[in-house]
């Protein structure tokens, strides 16, 4: 959805006249804006990938975690995380 949106301003700029810079331009600036979340249902397959070890699926199971997380940047992180600097 969030490239389609991107796809829909860049239209927009068109229609109303603006050149073909002006437009790579506003869509690599919304591009930065957007980035894609996901959720699991199990911690099965992160575990399976290596992501997580045997421990902390089974404790996150135990407890129903389910986590969210985030690719932006083409980077895959947990959703919420923050670096304070």
């Amino acid at each position: 959805m969030a490239q389609g949106f991107i796809v829909i301003a860049a239209a927009r700029a068109a229609q109303a006249g603006a050149s073909l810079d002006e437009i790579l331009d506003l869509t690599r600036r919304n591009m930065k804006c957007v980035d894609m979340r996901a959720a699991f249902d199990t911690l099965e397959y992160l575990r399976r990938g290596g992501r997580i070890g045997a421990a902390q699926a089974l404790l996150g199971s135990m407890l129903r975690v389910n986590p969210i997380i985030m690719l932006k940047d083409g980077v895959v992180e947990p959703a919420g995380s923050c670096v304070w600097g």
